[in-house]
């Protein structure tokens, strides 16, 4: 789910009803785990969205302004792998169609 609402709903509430724009470290703790669980796709319209409701820039700065280098390298990580396993189990269909096609040949030349 992109944006958690029955996570997010209850933090923004405590965030303007309790703390009045003050958050406690507990609260500031369960904001950024609950960022580093959303899409990174969607840190900038959840910064436009707090920024509409008054939530303070020191706030804001809690949400990257660019995804985390870490995110990009595991997917890198699992694309370089799956390309690899891809490539060749590619590689072996070609090899085997290969060895069909001389076998096929080898076999109308000796006849």
């Amino acid at each position: 789910m992109p944006f958690n609402y029955p996570v997010l709903f209850p933090l923004l509430e405590e965030l303007i009803k309790e703390f009045r724009m003050q958050p406690s470290n507990q609260w500031i703790t369960d904001f950024k785990s609950y960022v580093s669980s959303m899409p990174v796709y969607y840190y900038m319209p959840l910064r436009v969205a707090l920024r509409r409701l008054g939530v303070p820039a020191s706030l804001l700065a809690l949400i990257p302004d660019t995804p985390d280098g870490m995110y990009f390298n595991n997917m890198l990580k699992s694309l370089k792998v799956q390309a690899k396993t891809e490539a060749t189990r590619y590689m072996d269909q070609i090899k085997k169609k290969k060895v069909l096609c001389v076998d096929t040949t080898a076999s109308r030349t000796l006849r």
